[in-house]
């Protein structure tokens, strides 16, 4: 499963403050854990209407996509779902979790977390076995070989877990026979040469890395994005798409004399997802469009749902962004480049592939925004299930049948990981 996309390439000082913002919690370590199992109880479905409208006229812009399929927006899914809890990891013993900011399974079904702590805010990378018990500790703070400091990506493929530490500035690469450090790359191995910054960095199950490249940081307006398939050394192996990414503001004053840029993503963004099978999917944010390009970068085909999202409150979209400018300084820059505000806000919100190659579109609802509602579809674009879940609860990595997600204790508001075993029902 991929590292955790949508991040908006921001500055390293901006990266730092924000890890430390999202750790406030306590972990306590011991020797002796004990696996937990739960009781299975099914995720309970919430009822979520009006967060989607059905267009009644396919966009120009949408009919001229080649290989494209049209699906009914108002298409009704072949299948019920339920998700039926079998373990939690790091619920109860030791180590004890109380935030988990990311969470993979390996090769050996082994549930890997990055927890982080008071009162210095370290990352610790932990390994659960597949029966829940505790397993190992990956690592620790530090600069030296092995270690890490700011974690900002984690996946699992080919043997090896991948780490990105923004702050060390290189990814380390650990083996999963016993979870030693097998190779660390610093990032001035893979430059880009046109100007854009390195934004994000993913392993193929090739051997190779998808590199993204942003535009720099100092342009308004709408910036783009680059994927290149670079090998070890940094030389380029398929040759680079170009997607449009977010927007950027300039909500500084008059009298201030350097710009100050804000990332707002309510205008779209390209959101993309790599499989395992190193196939590259993209979705515009704006439109439930999604395109698949093969291995080798070669566009394949897209399917379409004429749907489009809620109606745009600034307010609201103000409220639930982190570092987001207020409403008026926001209006403020829309009238100086003289752009209107949109009416609805994006359609889609995440994009994940698993491991049978089922599509999971995460699409906000309700009254805040405050659910996704996951439209799986399979390869081809079918509406198989709808699954409703809380925003905060995130979906880490969908494999082998199960399903393996973030979830709170209300009595003591620390988090852990929870397997789900996902049961299709024909309707």
């Amino acid at each position: 499963m991929n590292f955790a996309k949508n991040m908006q390439y921001l500055p390293k000082s901006v990266l730092i403050v924000t890890g430390i913002l999202l750790s406030f919690f306590l972990i306590q370590c011991s020797d002796n854990p004990r696996p937990k199992q739960i009781n299975p109880v099914p995720v309970k479905q919430a009822e979520v209407t009006g967060h989607i409208r059905v267009l009644d006229e396919i966009p120009q812009h949408i009919q001229s996509v080649d290989s494209l399929t049209i699906f009914p927006g108002d298409s009704e899914p072949l299948y019920s779902v339920e998700l039926i809890p079998v373990l939690s990891f790091g619920k109860t013993g030791k180590p004890y979790l109380t935030q988990v900011n990311y969470g993979i399974v390996d090769d050996k079904d082994r549930v890997l977390t990055v927890n982080v702590g008071r009162p210095n805010y370290e990352q610790i990378l932990h390994v659960f076995n597949a029966d829940g018990s505790y397993h190992a500790q990956i690592g620790r703070h530090g600069a030296g070989p092995g270690e890490y400091s700011l974690v900002l990506g984690l996946q699992a493929k080919a043997g090896k877990i991948f780490m990105l530490d923004y702050n060390n500035q290189r990814v380390n690469e650990y083996s999963t026979e016993d979870y030693s450090i097998a190779r660390t790359i610093p990032l001035e191995k893979w430059k880009n040469s046109d100007g854009k910054e390195f934004g994000y960095i993913e392993p193929r199950n090739d051997g190779n890395y998808l590199l993204t490249f942003s535009d720099n940081r100092s342009k308004t307006g709408r910036i783009e994005i680059k994927q290149v398939v670079m090998d070890y050394e940094g030389n380029t192996v398929i040759e680079p798409l170009v997607f449009p990414s977010s927007f950027r503001i300039d909500v500084g004053q008059s009298n201030q004399p350097a710009p100050t840029m804000s990332t707002i993503s309510f205008l779209g963004k390209t959101i993309t997802f790599l499989s395992d099978e190193d196939a590259l999917y993209t979705v515009w944010t704006r439109d439930f469009l999604i395109r698949k390009y093969d291995a080798g970068g070669v566009y394949q085909s897209a399917f379409y749902y004429p749907i489009g999202g809620s109606p745009f409150d600034l307010d609201e979209y103000t409220k639930t962004q982190l570092f987001s400018p207020n409403a008026r300084q926001i209006e403020k820059a829309f009238e100086t480049i003289d752009k209107d505000l949109p009416e609805t806000f994006p359609v889609i919100d995440r994009l994940m592939v698993d491991d049978e190659n089922r599509i999971w579109v995460a699409v906000p609802a309700g009254a805040q925004r405050e659910y996704y509602e996951w439209w799986i579809l399979n390869e081809g674009g079918e509406l198989l299930a709808k699954l409703v879940l809380p925003k905060t609860q995130r979906i880490y990595d969908i494999k082998n049948g199960y399903l393996y997600s973030k979830k709170t204790d209300e009595e003591t508001d620390t988090e852990y990981v929870v397997k789900y075993k996902i049961e299709f029902t024909e309707r």
